[in-house]
Parts: C-alpha cells; structure tokens; sequence
C-alpha cells in the first residue's frame, strides 16, 4: 500500500465504507457492512525488499457481497472512472460476480445473491 489516503477515499467514494480508525498517511479501518476492513502503508522491510510491485503479483482479492443489483452497481462505477469487467455467473451458483480494482490496483470482487 503505498498511499493510505487515497484508497480510503476510494472505498469511502464508491462503497460508502466509515471510517472507523485512522492514522493519518499510516493507517485506516473501514467499517465494510457487519465486518471491518484495515489498510496499512507498507512497511520498512517491504519497501527495502520491494517484493512486490503495486498492482502486479498480488494474490489477494477483497471480496463484498452487496444487496443492490450488481449490474446497475458495476455501471455508477464504472460511470466513476472505476475498472470493472463483466458480470459473470457460474454453472447453477445463486451468485453474480464482478471484479474491479481500485485506485492502487488492487482487486476487489462484488458479489451478488440471487434468488
């Protein structure tokens, strides 16, 4: 994570997610429906060993389940300047899937029960 700021302000924009604590520039939490979702500036030994470049070889995916229609969700972001690809559906799965990334790069997936 390289600037805390602007992915608060991403998540706070285009999810509504509050802020639940911060450090200013070095930490954030956000609360994200009934749980709470925490980033943090990369440490020293991180930024030393540069193992990771942001936005490449990162494995990790936050995923949110939303209420709203997924479709007309994936729209007012994309209509936000936001990475989205396609919906998608899986075999019988009840469940819509989209994927986006945020302002640093990283991916996010929302997904949508249908019943």
């Amino acid at each position: 994570m390289q600037n805390v700021e602007q992915v608060k302000n991403f998540y706070q924009q285009h999810f509504y997610f509050e802020v639940s604590e911060e450090t200013k520039d070095q930490w954030v939490v956000l609360k994200a429906g009934n749980g709470e979702i925490a980033f943090h500036k990369a440490g020293i030994s991180f930024k030393e060993n540069d193992l990771i470049s942001v936005g490449s070889n990162n494995n990790v995916k936050l995923v949110f389940e939303t209420d709203s229609d997924l479709h007309q969700l994936r729209e007012a972001l994309i209509q936000n300047n936001v990475a989205m690809k396609e919906v998608i559906s899986f075999g019988n799965s009840p469940r819509l899937f989209c994927d986006g990334s945020d302002i640093e790069g990283n991916v996010f997936q929302i997904v949508q029960v249908i019943f």
